[in-house]
């Protein structure tokens, strides 16, 4: 997400994003960690980072003039690319196994 929002020239909604989840996982980790410790930090980062990507999703919804829904929905027409994604990440992976 972060690189479409800075090649879309939204580079200031990542940044916000980020402040937002940051804001939160502190807030939530104070609360949270003295009571139920490391469950609570968890907890705490579970809800920064999905604040963090509902702030980008909906910046870029906005921006975009789409609905949230258009951008999350995964198209028959994307599977050739994720696909091709996917492939190159497993090569790399085995090949950077292969160098160790």
């Amino acid at each position: 997400m972060t690189p479409y929002l800075v090649q879309a020239r939204l580079a200031h909604a990542v940044s916000v994003g980020h402040v937002l989840g940051l804001g939160s996982n502190v807030t939530i980790n104070i609360l949270l960690i003295p009571s139920i410790g490391a469950v609570g930090a968890s907890i705490a980062s579970s809800v920064s980072y999905a604040l963090t990507l509902a702030v980008m999703v909906l910046w870029l919804a906005r921006a975009e003039n789409r609905t949230i829904y258009d951008i999350m929905l995964v198209r028959w027409s994307d599977y050739p690319e994720v696909r091709a994604a996917l492939r190159r990440a497993l090569f790399r992976a085995q090949r950077d196994r292969d160098d160790v």
